[in-house]
This record gives C-alpha cells, sequence and structure tokens, in this order.
C-alpha cells in the first residue's frame, strides 16, 4: 500500500536549481553549497536568493566545517552569527546537527540552537547517523518537541543499508522522519512501506548522469513521483 502524501525534499545548490525543483513537483528543498563536502552553509546572499524565489519551504544548512560533526566553543559560536543572519531571511528552517567527543548527541548545544532559531523550524541531520547508538540518539530526540524533523538513512551508508533502524525510528518520531541517502527511483517504492515514513530527501539521483552539478531531470522526477501516486 503506498503513502498518500509525500514531502518531496530535494537538495538544491542556488536559485535557478530550487525553481526547477519547484517546478517538477519538490514540496521542500534543502539549500546548501559544497554538497561534495555533506552540505555547508550558503551565502547569506544565495539565501535570501532563494528564499525569496520560491513559494514552497526552503531548509537551510547550519553547518560549518566537514571534517566532523563535533564543534568547538569557538566553532558553535560562529554557527550561532549564521543563524542569526537566516533568521533575518524567509528561510522556512535551519538544517543542523552536533555531537559530542563520544560520538552521542551533543544536548547542550541543541537547546541553544533550539532557543536560538525562534521561528524557524529544525532539521536535525544526517549527525544523527554517525552516532555511537543509533536507538539511543533517537530517544534523545523524541524528548524535543522543538525538533519538527530528523533527516536519517537509519545510520547506514544509504537508506536501504539502515532500513532496519529506519522502521525503529519511525515507531518512535512518527511524522517527523525524513528519509535520506541514496533514495532514488529504485528504491524510494519499498521505503515508502515503512509505516509512518511519507518524507523524503532526494540529492544526485534525480539529477542528470546523477550529478548534483547537472541540472534536475524532469523524466526522473516524473517517474519517482508517479511511483508514490
Amino acid at each position: 500500500m503506498k503513502v498518500n502524501k509525500i514531502d518531496l525534499e530535494l537538495i538544491v545548490l542556488g536559485k535557478d536549481d530550487a525553481l526547477d525543483a519547484q517546478k517538477m513537483g519538490a514540496t521542500r528543498v534543502e539549500l546548501v553549497r559544497e554538497l561534495d563536502k555533506g552540505g555547508l552553509t550558503p551565502t547569506i546572499n544565495v539565501i535570501n536568493e532563494v528564499s525569496n524565489s520560491l513559494k514552497i519551504p526552503v531548509y537551510v544548512m547550519l553547518r560549518e566545517k566537514a571534517s566532523s560533526f563535533i564543534y568547538s566553543d569557538e566553532e558553535f559560536s560562529l554557527l550561532l552569527e549564521k543563524l542569526k543572519a537566516i533568521k533575518k531571511t524567509n528561510a522556512k528552517g535551519i538544517v543542523f546537527g552536533s555531537l559530542n567527543n563520544d560520538f552521542t548527541i551533543n544536548e547542550e548545544q541543541l537547546k541553544i540552537i533550539i532557543k536560538e532559531k525562534e521561528h524557524l523550524e529544525l532539521t536535525f541531520h544526517r549527525a544523527i547517523d554517525a552516532t555511537s547508538s543509533y536507538k539511543d540518539a533517537i530517544n534523545v530526540l523524541k524528548k524535543y518537541p522543538q525538533i519538527d524533523f530528523v533527516l536519517s538513512s537509519g545510520g547506514g551508508k544509504t537508506a536501504v543499508e539502515g532500513f532496519y533502524n529506519l522502521s525503529f525510528a519511525s515507531t518512535l518520531i512518527f511524522d517527523k522522519l525524513l528519509i535520506g541517502s541514496g533514495v532514488g527511483i529504485e528504491n524510494i517504492l519499498p521505503l515508502s512501506q515503512l509505516k509512518h515514513i511519507h518524507r523524503f530527501h532526494i540529492g544526485t539521483s534525480v539529477r542528470n548522469n546523477n550529478d548534483i552539478k547537472d541540472k534536475i531531470s524532469p523524466i526522473k522526477m516524473d517517474t519517482l513521483l508517479k511511483l508514490l501516486v
């Protein structure tokens, strides 16, 4: 049985990319730069340009280094400065996650982000997939109703590899779970059979040549959406 309502988030790098995503059926976008590094915070000019141009929600990556999800006090302060700037734009939300040195969720930093984000929605990103215990991490995030979405591959390199953990997560955080990593035409249908799942995060699989630098393919997007109607 297929799900009835699909929330399809596409990763985008700029205005033209985002407008294409909207036109082809995305219901939201995640705006990043340097996706080859896992996605970093775009410039404020790009955030303004995209969020002022789209009718669908724009979620901005809040991340300033690619090496890990562990932030020093100085690095975290930089993120808070970026957050201040993002709050002045028309972005709908931010995408954030941080860990402690033992690869548990950094709740101290999370609480500060929750306090400072104000009107912005919060997606806790795939830092959860790098935690020492995925199930413990899900239980930690469950404590915070201020987290609107959790982007996850279930701890696997891809969502298919993390299927078991995603099944577990879907029973705890229900509508918040946003499945990403390796999601595409060949596997989105079985993933959609997971209980409570209807949110998907798509990167290269709907682009020409599966390359983030290429344009979104209307044929691939149409095929993907038809699978989920």
